[in-house]
């Protein structure tokens, strides 16, 4: 019983997100973060029958862990005081994303015209093994 309360510690150890230097106020010009996650995806064989177990499959086999690291700038733009308008923002995100085999950046550009719609847009390039 020991052994396995310690496996699962360590599993939730490694599969919760960590969040270094993450600001909660939106208000903020700049914001900085930096993201860790880590999964283990066991070996699953495939039961015939009728219980029609489906073992996980895809590029994760084993074991996932990668670093994301995150930066925003708000650029409020004022188009006046009425209550509807006053939030407007033009929001720059830029984030780095490595992995053991593969590097990935990107960048996106959302414009906040009002408290409940947004156009985006941006890419992602990168590089690496899958």
């Amino acid at each position: 019983m020991k052994k396995l309360l310690q496996k699962f510690i360590f599993l939730f150890l490694i599969t919760t997100s960590v969040n270094l230097f993450a600001e909660n106020e939106l208000s903020k010009e700049w914001q900085f973060n930096l993201v860790t996650d880590a999964a283990y995806y066991p070996k699953s064989d495939f039961v015939p029958g009728d219980a029609h177990f489906a073992p996980i499959t895809g590029i994760y086999d084993l074991f996932v862990f990668r670093i994301t690291g995150n930066a925003a700038y708000l650029l409020p733009i004022n188009f006046g005081d009425h209550w509807l308008f006053k939030t407007s923002n033009l929001l720059f995100q830029t984030s780095a994303e490595l992995t053991p085999v593969t590097f990935r950046a990107q960048q996106s550009f959302i414009f906040l015209p009002v408290p409940f719609f947004e156009l985006q847009t941006g890419f992602s390039a990168g590089l690496g093994w899958n």
